[in-house]
């Protein structure tokens, strides 16, 4: 008989499912706009080492948190659940507070030149 997505039954099955989808099915999304962020970091600045350094930082925040999220989920018990959420979100929050920063400064720059 079939018992879920692991041998911990139905119970489990669906907090995961709760978990990965519903609440932070996003977060595929937000590990990868880590890395557009290195890229844009890149492109907009001229120093050659942030030009170098800066996608490889993007990519390593994306691949740490990411990593980071799965360890979480795989735990057992609703430490890990509360920690993961936590983690999903404050991702979620720094990627809203960098596009307010981009806008704010977008916006000082057009005032200034146009």
């Amino acid at each position: 008989m079939f018992s879920g997505y692991d041998e911990k039954g139905w119970g489990f099955f669906f907090t995961l499912f709760v978990l990965r989808v519903i609440l932070t099915g996003w977060n595929h999304a937000a590990f990868t706009a880590f890395i557009g962020i290195g890229i844009a970091l890149a492109r907009l600045n001229k120093r050659w080492w942030l030009w170098l350094l800066a996608p490889f930082l993007g990519w390593l925040m994306a691949v740490t948190l990411h990593g980071a999220y799965n360890a979480l989920v795989s735990r057992e018990g609703g430490a890990g659940f509360l920690l993961a959420l936590c983690l999903s979100w404050t991702g979620w929050l720094t990627i809203l507070a960098l596009i307010f920063w981009a806008i704010t400064r977008d916006r000082a720059r057009l005032r200034l030149y146009l």
